[in-house]
């Protein structure tokens, strides 16, 4: 098992350290889980991006507004 050495704010460590009490842990087993679960996540939506691809298009007719005007008509609400 290697070791990191972080700093965080005080504000940050307290809660750090409140939530480790409550689940009867300590900051450091706290903070390796939490980075394990982030980096899962972030794992996760990189594969998921990764899959992804952009729909196939589909014809919608003909446009019975001229060209100069579409940027206007996109922008309505």
């Amino acid at each position: 098992m290697k070791s990191a050495e972080i700093e965080l704010t005080d504000a940050l460590y307290e809660r750090a350290q409140q939530l480790a009490r409550a689940q009867d842990s300590t900051v450091s087993a706290l903070l390796s889980k939490v980075l394990e679960e982030k980096l899962e996540l972030i794992t996760m939506d990189v594969t998921s991006r990764e899959s992804w691809f952009l729909p196939e298009g589909h014809d919608l007719g003909k446009m019975f507004q001229p060209v100069e005007e579409w940027r206007l008509l996109a922008n309505e609400s």
